[in-house]
């Protein structure tokens, strides 16, 4: 009996052995297909061509190319669990044959889709490509789908396509297309995205909702663009567009922007990571910054090679300094703008203001804070809003507004003289500004008196009374900050002998009592007489003591400057650089001919007239000059007998330099 249950369970165990090794083999029903996988997988087929489905389960090839065959053809390929990239190119597609299991990326490229809105695709896909397949209705999509590709698919009607099934996809491509818009029901899937094709299309703007988070590869060559949306990208291709801006763009390795004939400016380049620009067909001429691994012979902007003033700082903090007249803690029209400078606390970055705001300039991420640098004695400063100002993305920019409050009831007017070369037998102008820089309005006189050997032509402000030597303007009435100018014509005498000095006087107010600080209601301006001249120079006082330094007494500049050349020059940009023995920080501005925009870049402070139209002499040698005045406190540990040299490089028209003489200031 044992041995008969003992013959039974071998029959049993032989038969079951039979039934496994059969099941184990089948025959995949199209010859091509099969003949196709045997070149793939020989590993997996017996000598008849029958396929081990336990070989193909196995099988590590992950891709799979099945191009010039039909849908149906492929019948069997699910036994190849290991495929995860199945790619069909040329083929005919109706419906899908049982796909294996584990398959992740599925490309269709130049396929013949008989059903398409009937085609389903394993939920298992991640990726899936439509590559020239002329498609004019999109498969429904798997939800775990996470990059699409429908590349030159131009008959697909993109503005009613189905909305993307989740929002985490990392790439999509809807190059080649002629696109005239984005589609709406692919904005909001973007925040995982790592790249994202829109090149060779028609697009002629971005939606603003198409924020672009993280470090994203974006292709938007051959497009109608003029410019692109703000964001922070890894490669960023816009080439061959109508870009004239890439403001709120920051760039982390690579970008090409050529042909691009109206862009003239590029956005901050990451400073480490940074490595390949192309601008060729573009108005670029200097790059911001100069990463260290970009091979480039632009020059970095500044001043005096930036003709389309392009940023050259990758952070900045700007605003309004203005005088809060009825105290309500907001700006209002007829409230005036400070010509302010404004510094970044701990640090030797200074701003100063220009068309009605300031703008410090930041080389380094960081939290900062600002004060006023300015001597504004009678008025407290207010920084709105108090918090610091958080610098951290490249082209971050942070508005601090500086609000300035009388803090005491002060009446008080300021004279200020720049004088021209004087020569004899030749003109000379000499410019008076006068300014109300008390907490109150006040009637304003101003009063010249011009010294033997100067004659008076004219004056830019009629209406003045003489008496002697002295012109009198009752100018009438100053409101708080208000400025005014007078221009006085003359020539000097030809027979004032060289080597002679002289004094020009300017009054405002001189006997008024009430003045609040008297000793700046007059002007002293002295002049040599020189016979042969270069009218683009610097000048300085001559001295200053120790004890004038320890008391914060200020070293004053003018440089002046004067169009000789043969047309009208629209750019004078001055360059000073400042030596050590000075503290550049304490800089302030005085007066200028001209609206001038100063700025500062370590210790090079730059004045840009920019549209000045300053004509040549030539033409109208009284408006050829112009000048600007500026004083900055010395250092406070300077031997006697110190000289403190500076001189200033004059560029017009970003040509070639004048240089300027040396001023020397002896302590």
């Amino acid at each position: 009996m044992k041995k008969t249950i003992a013959t039974l369970s071998l029959l049993m165990a032989g038969l079951f052995a039979q039934h496994e090794a059969q099941a184990q083999y089948v025959t995949l029903p199209d010859t091509n297909f099969r003949n196709r996988m045997r070149l793939i997988y020989p590993e997996c087929f017996n000598a008849v061509g029958d396929l081990d489905t336990v070989a193909a389960a196995n099988a590590e090839n992950s891709t799979c190319d099945i191009s010039g065959l039909s849908s149906q053809a492929v019948t069997g390929i699910h036994y190849f669990k290991n495929i995860i990239f199945l790619s069909f190119t040329y083929n005919t597609i109706s419906t899908l044959p049982r796909l294996p299991y584990n398959l992740q990326i599925l490309s269709f490229t130049q396929a013949n889709f008989l059903t398409p809105s009937e085609l389903i695709i394993p939920t298992s896909v991640k990726q899936l490509e439509y590559i020239s397949c002329n498609l004019s209705v999109l498969p429904t999509l798997p939800s775990g789908l996470t990059a699409i590709s429908l590349r030159n698919n131009p008959n697909l009607n993109f503005s009613s396509l189905p909305p993307l099934p989740n929002n985490n996809f990392s790439q999509i491509d809807l190059s080649y297309n002629n696109l005239s818009e984005y589609p709406s029901n692919f904005i909001g899937q973007q925040g995982s995205l790592q790249n994202l094709y829109l090149n060779n299309n028609q697009l002629t703007s971005l939606p603003n909702s198409l924020e672009l988070g993280g470090d994203v590869n974006f292709n938007v060559n051959y497009n109608q663009l003029t410019s692109i949306s703000s964001g922070h990208y890894y490669a960023l291709s816009c080439s061959n567009n109508q870009i004239t801006s890439l403001n709120g763009v920051s760039v982390v390795n690579s970008l090409n922007c050529s042909n691009n004939p109206n862009l003239t400016c590029l956005p901050y380049l990451n400073p480490y990571y940074f490595q390949s620009l192309n601008i060729s067909g573009t108005g670029i001429t200097c790059l911001p910054n100069k990463p260290v691994s970009l091979n480039s012979n632009l020059p970095i902007c500044n001043p005096t090679n930036n003709p389309n003033s392009c940023p050259s700082f990758p952070y900045a903090i700007k605003g309004k300094a203005y005088k809060d007249l009825n105290n309500n803690g907001s700006y209002e029209d007829n409230e005036p703008i400070v010509n302010a400078a404004v510094k970044v606390n701990g640090h030797s970055w200074v701003g100063y203001s220009y068309n009605n705001e300031y703008q410090v300039d930041i080389d380094t991420a960081g939290s900062y804070n600002i004060s006023l640098a300015s001597s504004l004695p009678y008025w407290t400063a207010i920084i709105s809003p108090t918090t610091p100002a958080d610098l951290y993305m490249y082209g971050d920019i942070a508005t601090r507004d500086i609000r300035l409050v009388a803090n005491q009831t002060a009446k008080d007017l300021w004279i200020y003289q720049s004088l021209g070369t004087s020569r004899p037998g030749f003109n000379n102008t000499i410019a008076i500004i006068y300014q109300n820089i008390g907490t109150v309005s006040a009637n304003a006189t101003v009063k010249f008196l011009k010294p033997a050997g100067f004659s008076v032509d004219s004056a830019s402000v009629s209406g003045y009374t003489a008496s002697g030597d002295t012109l009198i303007w009752n100018v009438g009435n100053l409101d708080i900050d208000q400025k005014g100018v007078i221009l006085i014509y003359g020539k000097i005498a030809t027979n004032v002998a060289l080597g002679t000095e002289l004094a020009f006087n300017s009054w405002v107010n001189m006997s008024d009592t009430q003045e609040q600080t008297p000793t700046n209601n007059h002007s002293l301006a002295t002049s040599i007489v020189t016979g042969s001249f270069d009218p683009n120079d610097k000048q300085a006082r001559e001295a200053i003591s120790p004890a004038q330094i320890a008391a914060g007494e200020y070293i004053d500049y003018t440089i002046r400057f004067q169009n000789t050349g043969t047309d009208t020059a629209f750019t004078v940009v001055i360059a000073d650089t400042l030596e050590s023995n000075l503290q550049a920080n304490t800089l302030e501005m005085v007066a200028s001919s001209h609206n001038v925009r100063t700025s500062m870049k370590g210790n090079v402070v730059y004045f840009e007239h920019l549209n000045i139209l300053l004509p040549d002499s030539n033409v109208n040698e009284k408006a050829s000059h112009g000048f600007v005045s500026f004083r900055i406190k010395p250092q406070t540990n300077l031997a006697l007998g110190t000289n403190i040299s500076n001189k200033a490089a004059i560029y017009f028209d970003y040509n070639a330099p004048v240089i300027t003489n040396t001023a020397v200031t002896k302590v």
